[in-house]
C-alpha cells in the first residue's frame, strides 16, 4: 500500500465547520514493504502513530519506506496510521482509532480532511459539514520547505490565532473557493493576501516568518501548510511573473531543506 501526503494550498483551521479550503495531492509519499534492503528517510524512531499503537495492544506487521518527512503538517501521522492498519479492513474502526490517535498528538479533534486526502489521494475542496468534494483545477508549480523544529508554541495556540481572523480570511477564501469551482483554477492574487495575512498574526517559528516574509516581499506566494507552525513552507512560482526564477534564489536559510520540487513545464 502507497499513500501521498497532502498539501493544504488554503484553509488551515477554518475546515472544521463549512468553510471548504482547497487541498492537493503531494509527490511525498509513506508505503508497505516487505523488502529489508531500501533506503528510506522514514524514521521509526520518529513514528508515535506506532507508539500509540502498540500502546492498544496493536502491533503491525509491515515495515514502511518513503519520502514524506514526518511532522510537518503532510497528514504523515494519518497516513502512518492507514498503513499501520492495512489489516483492518472496517473503513469506520479505522477512522476511529486514527482520529483518537490524531487527537491526542494535535490537541484538538481533527477536521477529517486529512483521512479524506488519504482516501481520495486527489485535489479536492474539503471541509468537515460539506465533505470531500473533488476538484481538478490546473496545476501549480511549487516547493516545500521544511525548518527545524522551535518547539515554543502548542498548535492550539497557533489555531486560536488563525481563528481570530475569521473576518479576514474567511472572505477570501470563499472568493478562492468560488473561482476554483467555475473556472478550475487558484486565484494567486488572492492566495497571496490569504499568505500575507497569516504571515501577519505569529503563526510561525522564528526562522520560518523570516523565510515567508522574505520571499512575499519578493513577488512569490509562500504560506504554511497543515498546522502552520514548526511545518512546511509551499512556495507557488508564478508562471506569468517575468525572470521567474527557481527556489534557490530565493535566500533559503542554511537551516532549510527543500523536499519537493514540482515544476509542470
Amino acid at each position: 500500500m502507497k499513500i501521498y501526503g497532502r498539501i493544504t494550498i488554503y484553509g488551515e483551521y477554518l475546515m472544521h465547520d463549512n468553510e471548504q479550503g482547497l487541498i492537493m495531492p503531494s509527490n511525498l509519499y509513506l508505503e508497505t514493504t516487505d523488502n529489508k534492503d531500501y533506503k528510506s528517510e522514514y524514521n521509526k524512531e520518529l513514528d508515535k502513530v506506532l507508539i500509540s499503537l502498540k500502546d492498544k495492544g496493536i502491533i503491525p506487521s509491515h515495515t514502511l519506506k518513503g519520502n514524506l518527512p514526518l511532522g510537518y503538517g503532510l497528514a504523515g501521522s494519518t497516513i502512518l496510521g492507514f498503513l499501520h492498519l492495512s489489516h483492518i479492513e472496517n473503513i469506520i474502526i479505522k477512522k476511529n482509532i486514527i482520529n483518537e490517535i490524531d487527537t491526542k498528538m494535535h490537541g484538538f479533534t481533527p477536521s477529517g480532511l486529512d483521512f479524506e486526502s488519504c482516501v481520495h489521494q486527489q485535489w479536492g475542496l474539503f471541509c468537515s459539514k460539506y465533505g470531500w468534494k473533488s476538484q481538478a483545477p490546473s496545476l501549480i508549480d511549487y516547493s516545500i520547505i521544511i525548518f527545524p523544529k522551535e518547539q515554543k508554541m502548542p498548535l492550539n495556540k497557533i489555531q486560536e490565532r488563525v481563528l481570530s481572523e475569521r473576518r479576514l480570511l474567511v472572505p477570501i477564501q470563499k472568493e478562492l473557493n468560488e473561482i476554483v469551482k467555475r473556472h478550475n483554477i487558484v486565484n494567486l492574487e488572492l492566495l497571496m493576501e490569504y499568505a500575507k495575512i497569516l504571515s501577519s498574526i505569529g503563526v510561525y517559528s522564528e526562522v520560518a516568518n523570516e523565510f515567508v516574509d522574505n520571499v512575499l516581499k519578493q513577488g512569490y506566494i509562500a504560506k504554511g501548510i497543515g498546522g502552520l507552525y514548526d511545518k512546511a513552507v509551499i512556495v507557488i512560482h508564478n508562471r506569468n511573473k517575468e525572470n521567474n526564477s527557481d527556489i534557490e534564489s530565493l535566500e533559503l536559510p542554511t537551516l532549510g531543506r527543500v523536499v519537493a520540487n514540482l515544476r509542470h513545464m
